[in-house]
């Protein structure tokens, strides 16, 4: 299913995958406004999900040798310098704050493996994704399993 919807003010584009009739994933799109991301990442915290892993120009890095606050703090300082002129796309990826200190403790405990293999622990998971296009200044927002959001962003094959 797809169309038009509106949020606070803003039209966006939405697109739901379902799967034998339950949904699998969704995705909004629209362009990109300040106030918006702001209004998308208090979402986030408020529903305690936090920023596991941030990639530019298809190169990921975790953000699961931090805490919480500073993984928060590390997607904000993220996003401040692609508005300040960055040229490469920029996705977040959010996870429950259960399924972050579970991936947390596996970066611990392998520090050296890529992020999608800590990533696995929270397999079927539910996830956030947040991704800004320089193309065009637009924005998408992902929801749906780690798997499924991991993929949109392009974080792992």
């Amino acid at each position: 299913m797809q169309g038009k919807v509106a949020w606070d003010g803003y039209r966006l584009d939405a697109l739901v995958r379902t799967e034998q009739g339950r949904i699998r994933s969704a995705s909004l799109k629209g362009a990109l406004d300040n106030g918006l991301m702001g209004m998308i990442l208090s979402a986030m915290e408020e529903k305690g999900f936090v920023p596991a892993a941030v990639a530019r120009g298809g190169t990921a890095a975790s953000l699961l040798n931090r805490t919480s606050a500073q993984s928060r703090e590390a997607a904000v300082e993220a996003m401040a310098q692609w508005a300040d002129g960055g040229t490469k796309d920029l996705h977040l990826l959010f996870l429950p704050e259960k399924a972050f200190q579970r991936a947390k403790a596996a970066s611990k405990a392998n520090p050296k493996a890529q992020l999608g293999a800590l990533l696995k622990p929270c397999a079927g998971e539910k996830a956030y994704g947040l991704a800004l296009f320089r193309r065009d200044d637009s924005f998408a927002v992902y929801i749906g399993t780690v798997e499924d959001v991991g993929r949109s962003l392009k974080l792992w094959k």
